[in-house]
């Protein structure tokens, strides 16, 4: 069985898409799918408030939070105080795993965790419906070098495409032909195109600092 991902997210951050989702049915509607049933969710406050905010005293106006949860028929978050605490200290580590995404009200927390960590990090300003979705398909005739002679290859096709995404911890390769790829130079040497190109993947997937 496939692990959920684990969307680590701040109360501020889903209280604005608790308010957001009233503007219509549609909105958010393919994030809201994900929580449903791909997803856990975790919230920076204590089991307490967590209590507090499952459990209102009024229920005429028991909170955006509330409201969200029940009304889309969602699992609760569960409380990860600890984890968000670590995003503040430098001798901890946050939870990296490769199944793990952060929404955030904090840019600068959002800026590292996708610097240092390659971890999938989304400023809440910046969510959309769509952030989860991505296709890439260029269109190159067969013939098309890419690139220049110095530099040229898979980089040179995906960088700016990849520019658009999160960096990345983890990477799938389902094509089984990737590393089989060679070519024979004229003094017979066989180089092996596939490797080189995976090595453009990775080097554009993973974060750009240490």
């Amino acid at each position: 069985m496939l692990s959920k991902t684990k969307i680590y997210i701040d109360k501020d951050s889903l209280e604005i898409i608790a308010q957001d989702s009233t503007i219509s049915d549609n909105y958010y509607k393919n994030i809201i799918e994900i929580l449903r049933r791909h997803a856990e969710l975790y919230l920076d406050v204590t089991e307490e408030d967590l209590d507090f905010i499952r459990d209102p005293k009024d229920l005429n106006d028991p909170g955006d939070i509330y409201t969200f949860i029940e009304g889309k028929s969602l699992p609760w978050p569960s409380s990860a105080i600890e984890n968000f605490a670590a995003l503040h200290d430098k001798g901890k580590t946050p939870d990296i795993k490769a199944n793990v995404v952060y929404i955030l009200n904090n840019k600068e927390n959002v800026k590292n965790l996708r610097d240092k960590y390659g971890v999938m990090a989304i400023f809440i300003e910046d969510l959309n419906d769509d952030v989860f979705n991505y296709y890439c398909s260029p269109d190159i005739d067969m013939d098309t070098v890419p690139g220049s002679a110095a530099e040229n290859g898979w980089q040179c096709i995906l960088r700016e495409e990849l520019s658009l995404l999160p960096p990345s911890n983890s990477i799938v390769v389902s094509d089984s032909n990737l590393l089989t790829n060679n070519k024979i130079d004229k003094a017979g040497v066989n180089h092996f195109c596939g490797l080189v190109n995976l090595k453009d993947l990775i080097n554009l997937l993973l974060p750009q600092k240490n």
